[in-house]
């Protein structure tokens, strides 16, 4: 995609809006009374943007999922219920659907779901959708508990943003530029993100003094982990940095793409430069998961590239591929030994300890712990599953847990191991329900021969991966990307 000047304007426009938001976030968070003030005016004007232009509403819920991480950038509390920004949206851009699609049928008698016939993947969701729907039934029949259930369920409920995204998609008139705004919103929040992160960490490596109020807003907004990973290196984990792992993907199939024939470099170095930052940020997200996902989809892109032929294409596409992950590392190395105001320390045996599975540290052996425990409890009912909710007890080693209970057991409904999770809430035929339509998404996308498709047959690919790990497919960040895979 060429940045023309429209495109300018717009990543502007959006980079400004997500700095905005940001520092209004962190303003509620300093004076908390001003976040429910601060709530209920972006609701009353969202929900006025997507009565009038709900193409643009789209765009705005695509921007909270890109940037928001667990979606409580601004959270209002009610009767001891936390409402956050992203359930808001999402309850929102429903209830406008659902109001278009009435006044659509008052006015004109017909039904504007007619064109769901034409989407080649419907099917495919509701047989997954079935499922969802017997897990619910089957979490109430065994009298789960029904706070438990609410929060485990309403993720899968993003799947229903499939029909508002896939309306616009085939109705708009300018379908070719919300494909557009689609892709700018991406890149203006990978750069951001980018921005975010790396700030993030300077601020920490270097103890700033107002590191404990950053550390505090983070959390507290769940937009991201901090903690520190040794020898004054901190990791800085937001859980939208799977959409850098994406970004990397689809930056190397484009490089691939755009050196047929003569190179145009002034397409090239701009997404040279947002690789760049995207390994930057799965760098300092001492995510296991994001790397081993990033290495398999990369794995699959070299295949590719060797399939297409061994030539001048081939090396150069790696030598763009190389540099610029090794200048992400260069890059957080660069930002992590600044001088000023002191100097924190980098070392790449930080990066090889972590990419060791083997190593005995809390969360491994939590995980651990956790998996006999799993495969017990997805015994009892292995073909529809124990429904939504469902708890398991287990001996954990994470520090916070030990803190509060002195011997480690703790129950829970949300679980690390992605696809043991969807096993356990909806059973071994949920999960293959599930499994046979990203097979499917797969096999359509890599059999368009675009590149583009098919680096988006492999971003599902190495979200499988990265799922196995640390869940996705059953979390809002996931769910999006598939349906925007399917759509586009």
């Amino acid at each position: 995609m060429i940045i023309t000047r429209k495109n300018k304007q717009r990543l502007i426009k959006y980079l400004s809006l997500f700095l905005f938001f940001d520092l209004l976030s962190i303003l509620a968070h300093s004076f908390p009374w001003l976040g429910a003030i601060f709530f209920g005016v972006i609701m009353v004007l969202f929900l006025i943007l997507a009565i009038h232009d709900f193409e643009t509403g789209l765009i705005v819920v695509l921007a909270e999922l890109f940037v928001g991480s667990q979606g409580h950038l601004f959270d209002l509390n009610i009767i001891g219920f936390t409402f956050s920004i992203r359930i808001a949206f999402w309850l929102i851009i429903l209830f406008v659907f659902s109001y278009r699609l009435v006044r659509d049928w008052i006015v004109g008698r017909k039904i504007s779901l007619k064109y769901l016939e034409r989407f080649k993947h419907l099917n495919f969701f509701l047989f997954l959708f079935l499922f969802i729907l017997i897990g619910l039934l089957v979490a109430l029949f065994n009298h789960n508990d029904l706070a438990k259930i609410f929060f485990d369920v309403n993720a899968w409920l993003f799947f229903a943003l499939l029909f508002p995204f896939y309306s616009v998609n085939e109705n708009c008139a300018e379908r070719a530029d919300f494909f557009k705004r689609v892709k700018i919103i991406f890149i203006a929040a990978l750069i951001y993100l980018g921005f975010k992160t790396l700030t993030s960490l300077y601020i920490f490596t270097h103890a700033l003094p107002f590191a404990d109020f950053i550390y505090h807003w983070l959390r507290d907004t769940r937009v991201g982990e901090i903690t520190q990973a040794g020898g004054g290196f901190y990791r800085i984990f937001f859980q939208s940095h799977i959409y850098a792992v994406f970004a990397i993907i689809i930056g190397a199939a484009h490089f691939f793409d755009e050196l047929v024939g003569e190179r145009r470099l002034k397409k090239i170095w701009p997404f040279w430069g947002l690789m760049v930052l995207a390994t930057a940020m799965v760098v300092t997200s001492f995510s296991r998961s994001f790397w081993l996902g990033l290495a398999i989809g990369l794995l699959c892109l070299f295949i590719l590239f060797l399939r297409a032929g061994f030539n001048k294409r081939f090396f150069m596409s790696l030598l763009y591929v190389g540099s610029s992950l090794v200048a992400g590392v260069l890059l957080v190395a660069m930002i992590t030994l600044f001088p000023w105001p002191r100097g924190g320390s980098f070392d790449l045996s930080l990066l090889t300890d972590r990419a060791d599975f083997n190593q005995g540290e809390s969360a491994i052996s939590s995980r651990y712990a956790l998996l006999g425990v799993l495969k017990k409890e997805i015994c009892s009912s292995p073909l529809l599953g124990r429904g939504f909710g469902a708890t398991v007890t287990y001996k954990s080693s994470d520090p916070r847990i030990l803190a509060q209970n002195p011997d480690g057991m703790y129950t829970t409904y949300a679980f690390e191991w992605g696809f043991l999770d969807i096993w356990l809430k909806i059973g071994f035929l949920g999960c293959l329900a599930y499994i046979i339509l990203l097979a499917n998404l797969i096999r359509k996308k890599f059999t368009t021969g675009v590149w583009f498709g098919r680096a988006l047959s492999i971003s599902l690919i190495s979200l499988l991966v990265i799922n196995i790990f640390t869940p996705y497919l059953n979390h809002p960040l996931g769910i999006i990307w598939i349906i925007l895979v399917a759509l586009f």
